[in-house]
């Protein structure tokens, strides 16, 4: 196994690990498996109420998600990224169908042709330099998305999204950088203005 593979290998069971906490701490949506015990309500608003990545690191919510993660993941690179999630996650309310990006395109209702998110809202986004203001960015689109976005993608894309923030390079092929690949999906989600 190259490294590469193994760094492949452990953001998928990083995803995994994520997708797992989100459903058992976070989603509002209905328990799997007969299991009908109330789940915590505390994470979220503990998270909620963080103002940075700082405060996020010393939440009993990001302890447990990060506890939860094979030790060869829990590197101190990954930290900041797994602060990240654990803050985002906290304001998605269900797993939607639709990727972060398609979101944004559809319609904000069907007499409308506006997207839910407005091209000045989602250029910010795709601009965000830093971990905090990113998540401020991407927290404010999904109050607006109504906390719907598939889980999935999401954590992927914002996995995505952290390690070229992070690279040092700048020869990142165009069609790899998330930004591009949300930009694509916006624009081609939304009906055409002119022919």
């Amino acid at each position: 196994m190259t490294i590469n593979e193994k760094t492949v290998g452990n953001e998928s069971e990083l995803a995994n690990q994520c997708i797992t906490w989100w459903r058992r701490n976070i989603s509002k949506e209905p328990v799997e498996n007969g299991d009908t015990r109330k789940r915590p309500t505390a994470y979220r608003a503990t998270l909620k109420r963080c103002t940075s990545i700082d405060d996020v690191l010393v939440t009993e919510a990001f302890q447990q998600l990060w506890l939860s993660l094979p030790s060869d993941i829990r590197t101190p690179r990954r930290m900041v990224l797994v602060a990240m999630l654990a803050w985002l996650l906290a304001a998605i309310k269900q797993d939607g169908p639709q990727t972060i990006a398609k979101a944004m395109a559809s319609k904000r209702s069907p007499e409308s042709d506006s997207p839910k998110v407005s091209q000045i809202r989602f250029q910010q986004l795709v601009h965000a330099r830093t971990p905090e203001e990113f998540v401020s960015r991407v927290r404010r689109v999904l109050a607006q998305l109504g906390g719907t976005v598939n889980v999935a993608s999401f954590v992927k894309e914002v996995e995505g999204w952290y390690w070229q923030s992070q690279s040092k390079r700048t020869e990142i092929e165009p069609t790899r950088r998330q930004t591009l690949k949300w930009a694509m999906e916006y624009y081609e989600s939304q009906p055409r203005k002119f022919n």
